[in-house]
């Protein structure tokens, strides 16, 4: 039977048959990072203090079959407990260092059972995942001292810490500078946030209700909301062909989308809030107007994640922007850009770049399409250095890029504007330090080929006009395979001896070059020596500029070519890079 009831997450934790909450084998393991915790703290520091406003965190379903066995186990909400719990460990070690014993303790009590008798900790209230069960149960200990551990039971759990660690040091750090009072506010919002808690009973339910879930996508509820609004409210006739296209366009990721969609107008929307602000939006413009602009960005979506050069090219005659792709910046090198935002993995420009859009389709003077240009390099600059390279979170530029996003849709000094956001770019950019020691140990995989290839693109065509790019990187794994080669200067497999310390930096960047796949035919296991030869015939430097200034770099080294020569040369591509190619000018 379903009972669907409000609950707070103090009522969850604390539940009432004051049984242990588990986590099935048949859930997905822990997988939320840096992105969500972001969100989610963010979200409960948004109703510190604000009573009357308390945070929903969505539905929580609960098998009780087995509560007899003091089990509960989640069929749906998971990640958010796990994370709640992580979130509960940061405050108790806040609580810690602030001196307030009385609040650490209270704090345990959600974490830990308590023995009757003695008063110590009886185990976690959560089983959590097998992925991360022996790191959480270790830290939850009331005793832990803030260290993680690498090995547990005699076996490595460096893989759980991985997942751990990271999640736990950022909440931290996000509640590093609360007070007392602030702490009690923090978990005031924290212990009032409330979800709507739907028991069951039946375990054969349980796996029914989670597999529909799954196929369906539980994300999809506040987009859900934004239908049925437009369907009572719109008056466009083929609304639900409408609908099917948007939601077709944003490739299951619709709230992304959405929010995006509101950030490019009117800047930053956290999840929760999401389907209100955008309603409200629609009231005050009107519905038949949100359709149509929902319709524009969503085809301006779907190209930056999906869209080929035709594509682009149609959508910007639809925003009414086609100066944009023009001789000197053509459609074709820009996509390249857009390609590397979809190898970063990177989302987060996206609102930055369609209010730039917007602001030229009002005026699109040479000046103006110069500057979106400036701009669209410097995004693509700044998160090749501190999220590629540096391994920063994507979002810590978010709400900057939520600002920005309204002075860039709003403004009518498009220039002044893009000078602006650039000069917070640079503030934020990673110290030269920091990126040289990590540009420096990228390694060739399988996984890394298309990042490998666009590193050297972009070397390779350094400095030239946008129009005349000679490209060595796309997007396409497939494509990459089949036209252009990662050559390790030194072989895989030598045929002569190599000493062991040079092997074990064979897959360093300092030995790698992008090359066209018919070049490549002729280098096989060659040695340096012998590859230098074959790569001085012009028409293989022809085929990649940078190929020149490489065969000139290394001329007279190749029989030597070893570990200090691998790594001198990883440092000089580290620093050109940072100094020159990704640059933010």
């Amino acid at each position: 039977m379903i009972d669907p009831r409000s609950r707070t997450i103090l009522e969850v934790l604390k539940n009432d048959a004051n049984a242990r909450i588990v986590i099935p084998i048949y859930q997905r393991n822990f997988s939320w990072g840096k992105d969500e915790a972001q969100e989610f703290i963010e979200d409960i520091k948004s109703r510190m203090g604000r009573i009357d406003n308390r945070l929903f965190l969505g539905t929580f379903i609960f098998d009780r079959s087995s509560v007899n066995k003091g089990e509960i186990k989640v069929v749906d909400g998971q990640q958010r407990i796990t994370t709640i719990s992580l979130l509960l460990i940061a405050c108790r070690t806040l609580a810690g260092k602030l001196g307030n014993k009385d609040i650490a303790s209270a704090i345990q009590e959600k974490i830990t059972f308590k023995d009757e008798v003695s008063g110590e900790s009886s185990g976690s209230r959560i089983l959590v995942s097998p992925s991360i069960k022996e790191i959480f149960d270790y830290i939850c200990l009331p005793d832990w001292d803030g260290n993680f551990i690498d090995r547990s039971n005699g076996r490595s759990i460096k893989r759980q810490v991985n997942k751990v660690k990271p999640i736990y040091d950022f909440f931290l750090k996000q509640i590093s500078d609360f007070n007392l009072d602030d702490l009690k506010k923090f978990l005031e919002a924290l212990y009032g946030a409330y979800v709507v808690k739907i028991d069951i009973s039946d375990e054969s339910e349980a796996f029914e209700i989670f597999e529909r879930m799954n196929a369906r996508g539980v994300a999809l509820d506040a987009a859900d909301l934004l239908k049925n609004y437009l369907f009572a409210n719109s008056s466009t006739s083929d609304l639900e062909e409408f609908w099917g296209g948007i939601v077709e366009k944003a490739d299951e990721t619709i709230l992304r989308m959405l929010k995006y969609f509101y950030v490019s107008r009117l800047g930053y929307v956290s999840k929760s809030d999401l389907y209100k602000r955008i309603k409200d939006y629609g009231d005050q413009i009107g519905i038949d107007q949100l359709v149509n602009e929902l319709q524009e960005f969503s085809s301006f979506y779907w190209v930056m994640r999906r869209g080929g050069e035709n594509d682009l090219t149609d959508f910007l005659l639809l925003a009414k922007c086609p100066e944009i792709a023009n001789k000197d910046y053509t459609a074709g090198a820009l996509l390249s850009r857009i390609e590397a935002f979809r190898t970063f993995g990177i989302a987060q420009p996206y609102p930055v770049i369609y209010s730039a859009v917007k602001a030229c389709s009002r005026d699109a003077s040479e000046k103006n399409v110069k500057a979106f240009h400036s701009l669209i390099a410097a995004l693509e600059n700044y998160h090749f250095v501190n999220n590629v390279v540096c391994d920063r979170i994507g979002n810590d530029v978010e709400k900057l890029y939520a600002d920005q996003a309204i002075s860039l849709f709003q403004t009518e000094d498009f220039c002044k504007a893009v000078d602006n956001l650039i000069i917070e770019l640079r503030k934020k950019l990673a110290s030269r330090e920091e990126f040289l020691s990590r540009f420096a140990d990228i390694s060739y995989s399988s996984e890394n080929i298309p990042l490998i290839c666009y590193i050297f693109d972009r070397k390779n065509n350094f400095d030239l006009p946008q129009g005349g790019w000679k490209r060595l990187f796309n997007v396409n794994k497939n494509y990459l395979k089949k036209s252009f080669n990662v050559e390790h200067f030194m072989p895989q497999k030598p045929a002569t001896k190599v000493d062991d310390e040079t092997m074990s930096y064979i897959d360093n960047i300092g030995n790698l070059l992008v090359i066209e796949m018919h070049s490549n035919s002729s280098l096989g296991n060659k040695s340096p020596q012998e590859k230098i030869e074959i790569l001085s015939d012009q028409k293989y430097i022809q085929s990649a500029r940078y190929l020149a200034d490489f065969v000139k770099e290394v001329s007279g080294k190749t029989s030597s070519w070893n570990k200090e020569e691998i790594l001198k040369r990883a440092k000089s591509l580290a620093e050109e890079a940072y100094t020159k190619i990704w640059k933010i000018k």
